[in-house]
């Protein structure tokens, strides 16, 4: 071996030893000492690294227990171990070149604090400082040349510590796998990452990549992650967590830059999320529930700022949207205001090109939908049991806002429902939009089919008019909407159907309550454009039978609508809560028909609305409450009737076959006025007749309907009086006539003309003008009867007369004219051969003689012809003149025969009418002076009617006499004790309490009936008793009079009491005494027949015969309030 190789072998050993020197020594110090010094000056951070090993001839690396901190400690990456192969080809690829790099246990602590700002944040600020002095200087940074084989991430570890979001998380282990990164050109790389997250989620990453140029492309699967943690960061937008939900999702890639523009790709995603939940920042319980979530076929183009998605679908869940008290939605004003909060500062990005978003496919089926407006008291509560949507959607940004299209749109919605508290009145079976698009640049939206089927809807409105549906929901004023620039908005539904729908329907005001049954509708080009005609066509049928139809046209523009309508077989029992409230009445049967045109359109002041057609009511059959019938007739039909708001008129009514009835019940009440229903208002009669007395000039003018002929034809009337014993009845059939000119214009009088028959042979005829809305104005009538027989009116006699009719003829003739509510009527009577059959009990019946009273107004030709002129004030709420004329004359003859006296006398004064009763002083049976004269002009009656006879009652006042006689026994007693003349003991008048006499006999009396304690304890009383006003003199102020010394020894030995006056004592005394004075059981029996006696002898003195003047038995007679007592004196025929 030469020198010269010894040399070279020499240097190559000492350069090899120095090499493995550096490498084995120097490297580790070198890398320990730098990596502090790089992270303090370049980072200004803590940087730590532990053991390092490098072999100069492997080229490997092993380097422990990296970290890197904040500069107060905190921890932000650590890494376990880093193993580093390095590879001899370098110099050859002039490349930076790796075998192998090996990462271990990497753990990156995220920190964000409550202002939003993190760890990593800054750091990447420091990087950016020290980069921008290079930028400056211009120094071009060439991409260095880097090749990393078999390139792996194990036991990786992510720490996020989000302060301001309220969100932790870990995730691990991360795993990442790349076979190969480099920097040389087209050089592609391809790599494996998988990273579990939380609880069971996981991420795995798979895909190639080169470096330079800058492509990537692969597949990201994301399997089983929840939701929730990240869900927190909603909130950066909207006031809304998610609060469960696993996402599932695969998302192919492709990724290049080109020119320093980014190109990125997403082909043919999918993603599932199932089991989501959102919950409102201010609540607990979730708004939103959506069990399945897919999204297919997504693809985005980041340059061309495309999102594309083949179907977006969401099957099962539940929605819940609040509007509070103010009207707000409560999801929309959170996402409102945080939207807000998220844009509020400058933003210095600059305008990127607007985004396209294309969904071919939006589908939501079997969602729960529930929406709760507490704008109303109470709140009302909307519920969808399964909503389902299908529709495309094609939208994209502009500057005026974003813009959108919905195509295909198919809405269903079932099980809607409405509720407060307890109450649920609207129910829907089923809702349906079909083949809807919307245009929101142009504002306008299309639908080809709006269908609402089957459900039920309660409305009812209450007694101040309000209704129900009203108050479930409160829409916004219109003045209240903001104004939105742009178009108008316009849409257009080509139909709209609603059918199978059940509407109860409950007036409370006027009692009415039914159910509309299969209620149909269907309009026709309904929309925004309210200057087209839109037709329609509907109908329902009535719960209790009848059948509504109706087919029209509206214009909304001019607010008038136009339909023709028919009501068919409708029963009239549907209005009987009606009736009811009025009258105590039954419709037991009968159909209301109704066939024309309803045409109604706004006015200057009030809506105009006119119908146009024919109505009749058919088979009405009214029956009382007990069951009996009241009215019925076969038809009742107008035609050509016209009727608005202004008035109704009806040329021709026509009542066919009516039957009704008059009923006189056993309590003498009429059946048409007791089934009137008595009213609050009703119990005022003064506050009526005030009202009805101002006169028609201050009254409201009444509704005008005006009826040109109303025509009856073969009606009835059925005439019944139970109250009779026996009971009565009578039958006026053949009913024919006509009341031409009904109406209720004030001044207008309408004519009658209408003929019956009365029985089998009896006439009935009216004939005259009035009207009868209001009779009391302007009424001449004609009441004519021909040919009664007045045997079948006989129980009319014998309740006011007692007597049967045995034969007798009766005509009437009554002429009624009303002006101005006073009446002046001029009728007469006839009765033919009137005879009286045999008596006959009646309560009611009058006891005196009849058949005097038939033979006094009977001519000689057995005619009994009278006039009974009728005058009064129809205002006058006592005045009555009956059901039937020759009720008066039954009631002329009741009070002839009650006043006898007076018809006897000829005269009608009132002295006669007081001839009847004879006054005697109370306790007395002295016959007075004016009695006298009295019995003297009875004994002249008498004389003129020998036929007759008196009977004189022993009558007596059991109170008023009874105090009298007692008191009168007392004063006789006390006047004997008294010594007093005999005259003075006999007339037993009121004793003088001042005479010394008469005290000494009270208190010898009262000592004898009660005993001397008695008279004892009274006196004490006396003395002891407060000085009365009168003692105290008229001023109430002196003080009482103090006896002297010989007036108190004279008291005392009087046994009087110590005071000035004794006169109140002795009155105790006196009343006391009164008071419990005996009398004997025929006292009063005796003082009536001493009366009785007194009368009789006074008519025997004027000449009546003893023979005519009988005397009764004692009886009892109420005074009243008069201060005498009187004896009724009765007559009775021989």
């Amino acid at each position: 071996m030469t020198r010269r190789w010894k040399i070279g072998a020499a240097v190559a050993g000492i350069g090899i030893a120095v090499y493995a020197l550096f490498g084995f020594f120097a490297v580790p110090r070198l890398v320990q000492w730098q990596v502090p010094r790089i992270a303090a000056s370049e980072l200004q951070r803590q940087g730590s690294v532990g053991e390092v090993k490098f072999n100069p001839f492997t080229l490997r690396l092993v380097a422990d227990k990296l970290a890197l901190a904040e500069s107060d400690g905190r921890p932000l990456v650590s890494i376990d171990r880093v193993v580093a192969q390095g590879d001899w080809r370098s110099p050859f690829r002039r490349a930076w070149s790796l075998r192998e790099l090996r990462i271990e246990g990497p753990a990156l602590r995220v920190a964000v604090d409550p202002d939003g700002r993190s760890n990593v944040g800054r750091l990447l600020e420091a990087l950016q400082q020290k980069a921008e002095p290079r930028k400056k200087e211009g120094e071009e940074q060439a991409m260095p040349r880097f090749v990393a084989e078999n390139l792996s991430v194990t036991r990786g570890r992510v720490d996020i510590d989000d302060q301001q979001a309220g969100y932790a998380e870990q995730v691990m282990p991360i795993e990442l796998q790349l076979n190969r990164i480099s920097t040389l050109p087209q050089d592609a790389n391809g790599h494996n990452l998988s990273a579990d997250i939380g609880s069971g989620g996981r991420v795995l990453w798979r895909g190639d990549a080169s470096i330079n140029p800058v492509r990537a492309q692969g597949e990201v699967t994301v399997e089983s992650v929840r939701l929730r943690p990240p869900g927190a960061y909603l909130d950066k937008l909207i006031r809304v967590a998610l609060a469960d939900g696993v996402l599932n999702a695969k998302l192919p890639y492709s990724v290049a830059v080109d020119g320093g523009r980014v190109q990125a790709k997403v082909a043919n995603g999918t993603v599932s999320i199932d089991g989501a939940q959102g919950i409102r920042a201010d609540a607990k319980e979730p708004f939103a529930v959506l069990k399945r979530v897919d999204v297919t076929g997504l693809a985005g183009d980041l340059a061309a700022r495309e999102l594309t998605i083949d179907a977006f679908k969401v099957t099962g869940g539940e929605l819940v949207v609040r509007r509070d008290f103010r009207g707000e939605f409560d999801l929309g004003k959170q996402v409102a205001d945080k939207a807000g909060e998220a844009t509020d500062g400058n933003s210095s990005a600059e305008p990127a090109g607007p985004w396209k978003l294309a969904v071919k496919q939006l589908q939501l089926e079997q969602i729960k939908l529930r929406a709760v407006d507490a704008s109303v008291e109470p709140p009302t509560t909307w519920d969808v049991e399964q909503l389902g949507l299908a529709l495309a959607i094609e939208a994209q940004g502009s500057a005026q806002g974003p813009v959108a299209n919905l195509r295909e749109a198919n809405l269903r919605l079932e099980g809607l429902s409405a509720s407060q508290g307890d109450a649920r009145p609207v129910r829907i079976e089923r809702v349906n939009l079909a083949d809807a698009t919307a245009d929101l640049a142009t504002r306008r939206v299309e639908i080809g089919k709006l269908s609402v089927e089957g459900g039920r809807i309660r409305v009812v409105r209450d007694e101040r008019g309000g209704i129900d549906l009203m108050r479930l929901t409160n829409p916004t004023p219109a003045g209240a909407r903001k104004k939105e620039s742009g178009p108008e908005w316009s849409a257009q539904a080509h139909q709209v159907a609603l059918s199978g729908l059940a509407v109860e329907v409950e007036d409370r005001g006027i009692g009415l309550r039914t159910q509309l049954q299969d209620v149909s509708l269907q309009v026709h080009e309904a929309g925004t454009d309210m200057t087209r005609p839109v037709p329609f066509e509907g109908g329902f049928r009535v719960r209790e039978g009848g059948q509504f139809a109706m087919k029209g046209q509206a214009i909304p523009a001019a607010r008038s609508v136009t339909a023709d309508v028919q009501l068919r077989d409708l029963p009239v029992a549907v209005a009987q809560p009606v009736l009811e409230r009025h009258l105590l009445l039954k419709l037991a049967a009968g159909t209301l028909n109704v066939q024309g045109r309803v045409e109604a359109k706004a006015g200057k002041d009030a809506p105009i609305v006119q119908f146009t057609g024919n109505s009749e009511v058919a088979g009405l059959r009214l029956l009382e409450a007990n069951g009996k019938p009241f009215a019925s007739w076969r038809m009742l039909s107008a035609k050509g009737v016209k009727a608005s708001l202004a008035g109704v008129d009806i040329p021709e009514v026509r009542l066919i076959g009516s039957d009704s009835t008059l009923t006189i019940e056993a309590d003498r009440s009429i059946n048409a006025a007791r089934l009137l229903v008595k009213k609050p208002e009703q119990q005022q009669p003064a506050v009526v007749k005030t009202a009805a007395r101002a006169g028609p000039a201050q009254a409201s003018e009444p509704f005008p309907v005006r009826i040109g002929a109303l025509r009856l034809q073969d009606c009835k009337l059925n005439f019944q009086d139970l109250s009779l014993t026996p009971q009565f009845g009578a039958l006026i059939h053949k009913l024919n006539g006509t009341i031409v000119g009904l109406s209720t214009k004030r001044g207008t009088r309408s004519q009658l003309e209408l003929d019956g028959s009365v029985d089998e042979f009896g006439l009935a005829r009216i004939r005259g003008a009035l009207n009868p809305f209001e009779p009391r104005e302007n009424t001449d009538v004609s009441v004519v009867f021909r040919n009664i027989d007045m045997v079948s009116q006989s129980p009319y006699s014998m309740k006011f007369a007692g007597y049967r009719i045995a034969a007798g003829k009766m005509s009437l003739d009554l002429q009624y004219q009303v002006r101005n509510s006073e009446l002046a009527g001029d009728n007469k009577i006839v009765i033919d051969q009137l005879t009286l059959g045999e008596k006959v009990e009646s309560p009611d019946a009058t006891k005196l003689p009849v058949k005097l009273a038939v033979s006094i107004l009977k001519d000689d030709q057995g005619r009994i012809d009278l006039g009974l002129p009728v005058r009064g004030s129809l205002e006058d709420p006592e005045f009555d003149y009956g059901a039937l004329i020759w009720k008066a004359l039954v009631s002329f003859v009741t009070k002839v025969l009650a006043s006898p006296f007076r018809a006897m006398a000829g005269g009608g004064g009132s002295g006669e009418d007081r001839l009847e009763a004879i006054e005697f002083d109370v306790g007395s049976a002295q016959l007075l002076p004016p009695e006298r004269e009295k019995l003297a002009r009875v004994a002249d009656v008498m004389k003129k009617r020998e036929q007759f006879k008196v009977a004189v009652p022993a009558g007596y006042a059991q109170e008023a006499d009874t105090s009298a006689l007692r008191a009168r026994a007392v004063h006789q007693e006390l006047a004997r004790r008294a010594g007093l003349p005999a005259a003075a003991q006999e007339a037993g008048s009121r004793p003088d309490l001042g005479d010394s006499r008469m005290q000494s006999a009270v208190r010898e009396l009262y000592a004898q009936r009660f005993g001397d304690a008695e008279l004892d304890k009274m006196r004490v009383a006396a003395q002891n008793a407060p000085p009365s006003t009168a003692a105290l003199g008229a001023s109430g102020s002196s003080p009482p009079q103090k006896l002297s010394v010989f007036q108190q020894v004279r008291r005392a030995m009087r046994n009087e009491p110590q005071v000035a006056d004794t006169g109140g004592f002795y009155g105790e005394l006196l009343q006391r005494l009164e008071k419990e004075q005996a009398l004997a059981p025929e006292a009063l029996a005796r003082l009536g027949q001493q009366r009785a006696e007194a009368v009789t002898s006074a008519l025997a003195q004027a000449g009546v015969p003893p023979g005519r003047v009988t005397t009764a038995a004692p009886v009892a007679v109420d005074m009243g309030a008069q201060q005498m007592v009187p004896l009724k004196l009765a007559l009775d025929v021989m």
